[in-house]
């Protein structure tokens, strides 16, 4: 599991959550040209990232659950009542964007590395 915050201003959001959390900022450039960030704790594990994104309206915290297949988990969520977008490819994997039945979102993803 991981949480990203989406957000127009990365710059202020890397700033605050290192000084408050100690959080080390990565940028390993894996996702191209988007501005993204990793944040890892002190020891150098991985707890998520942060993203910018010019046309959000504000910014928001998203949950990522990593599962062994992002197709057939959006399929068993809709089934048990929840919702489902239709599963993608980006650079670490493949993703879906999910809804609980109580509207909640949240995204699985099943990773292209180890």
């Amino acid at each position: 599991m991981r949480n990203d915050l989406v957000t127009p201003d990365p710059g202020a959001a890397r700033s605050f959550y290192a000084t408050v959390f100690g959080f080390a900022l990565d940028s390993e450039g894996y996702l191209g040209d988007d501005d993204f960030t990793f944040l890892r704790r002190p020891d150098g594990h991985e707890i998520g990232g942060v993203l910018g994104d010019p046309a959000a309206t504000s910014s928001a915290w998203g949950t990522l659950f990593m599962v062994a297949d992002a197709d057939a988990t959006a399929r068993r969520a809709a089934e048990a009542g929840g919702s489902a977008g239709a599963p993608y490819d980006m650079p670490y994997g493949r993703i879906a964007e999910l809804h609980d039945p109580f509207g909640t979102p949240f995204s699985v993803g099943t990773p292209k590395f180890g």
